[in-house]
């Protein structure tokens, strides 16, 4: 899912419990964090879920870069 830019999957560790999570990137689009939303597998299909909660994941990760790139280069403590 790496090439859609996203991932949406059945949770592993929680029951019914349905998982679409977008990466937040630096300003080299290198992943620095990720943001995601969870929603009970019995309220929605896995389309439905990816038609309602895509869009808004999507705009929220890349404000959340926005603010990252702002502030300059995340590095690891040496």
């Amino acid at each position: 899912m790496r090439r859609q830019g996203y991932a949406l999957a059945d949770s592993a560790f929680g029951n019914g419990l349905r998982i679409l999570a977008a990466p937040v990137l630096d300003i080299d689009q290198y992943p620095v964090a990720a943001v995601s939303v969870v929603a009970p597998a019995v309220r929605l299909g896995i389309e439905d879920f990816r038609a309602l909660a895509l869009a808004p994941l999507r705009a929220a990760a890349a404000d959340i870069a926005r603010a990252v790139q702002a502030s300059g280069t995340i590095s690891a403590a040496v």
